[in-house]
């Protein structure tokens, strides 16, 4: 409708500048002849010129009501675009609403998680906190009935001895019989006035070894401690100790955890033998070595390699 209003006037605009073209051509003649025909031209130009003026009149009223209908579609596009875009923004907008209706519950769900989580966080450190506490505890604990535990296994020992490097089967099958007869013969039997009683005495646990390997050690359990002192004591003072050819020790029948922190030692007492330093090695494991009419007493191998090194070497 647009492009047949516009052409219509196109068209109805090029009559138009062709009745002024002849016009203006007609004017130009009246102006050179001045003759009884060139007034009846001039009167047919007036003429024209009305008829021209009536067709300009025509014409801009067809243009105006081109204009009005074309203003109108305008109009009527624009009411269209605006409504549409009225509607497509409305469309966002609840879209949007949506999106931001879900987002806010997702960061209200993520807000509340997040606090379960700080509760519970909070929770666990505490509870961690208690189990570190009671942990301590225990373990302060468990390391007191150890403690004591040792002490009472150890206590249950005090009239133990230890016999090693006895051949096997020396004792022929009774070792209560055997071991009397041995002690007073490696020890000298000046020494024992009164028989020695002996409670126990048997081989360490273990399968026998083979004549080529080492034997068991015999632990023995004394009646009176008093007995046990006596023996420890003669085999110290005689030292080097030897039955049926072989050497043979004997020393207290400790736990091998007592044994461990008393053989830590080894290498330090070997050091003050060397250097004819005085030393003793108390229960469970302590070092108290005599400088110089000095006593000094340690409790670990270091702190005796320390003083060793600065005092005595």
């Amino acid at each position: 409708m647009r492009r047949s209003s516009r052409k219509g006037g196109n068209k109805q605009l090029s009559q138009t500048q062709k009745s002024i073209a002849s016009y203006t051509v007609g004017k130009d003649k009246m102006a050179d002849v001045d003759s009884p025909q060139s007034l009846e031209t001039a009167a047919v130009s007036t003429l024209d010129l009305a008829i021209l003026r009536h067709e300009l009149q025509s014409h801009r009223d067809d243009i105006k009501m081109d204009i009005g209908t074309q203003i109108l579609d305008l109009k009527e596009d624009i009411s269209s675009l605006r409504n549409d875009t009225r509607a497509d923004i409305k469309t966002l907008r609840e879209e949007l609403t949506g999106e931001l209706a879900k987002l806010s519950n997702k960061q209200a769900e993520a807000t509340r998680q997040m606090e379960d989580m700080g509760n519970t966080l909070s929770d666990t450190i505490d509870r961690v906190a208690a189990l570190e506490h009671n942990q301590q505890l225990m373990t302060k604990k468990c390391k007191t009935l150890q403690e004591k535990c040792a002490d009472f296994e150890n206590r249950s020992r005090r009239c133990n001895l230890r016999v090693v490097g006895v051949v096997e089967d020396s004792e022929k099958g009774n070792m209560l019989t055997f071991l009397p007869v041995f002690i007073r013969e490696i020890l000298g039997r000046e020494n024992f006035d009164s028989p020695l009683v002996i409670d126990r005495a048997h081989r360490s646990l273990g399968p026998k070894p083979a004549s080529t390997d080492r034997p068991r050690s015999i632990v023995a359990c004394f009646h009176y401690f008093s007995d046990r002192q006596k023996i420890l004591d003669l085999a110290k003072a005689k030292g080097k100790l030897v039955y049926d050819g072989r050497q043979v020790h004997i020393f207290p029948d400790m736990t091998p955890e007592v044994g461990k922190m008393r053989a830590a030692f080894n290498d330090i007492k070997r050091k003050l033998r060397d250097a004819g330093v005085s030393y003793s090695l108390f229960f469970p494991a302590k070092l108290v070595v005599t400088v110089k009419g000095e006593r000094h007493s340690f409790d670990s191998p270091q702190a005796a390699e320390s003083f060793y090194q600065q005092h005595v070497k």
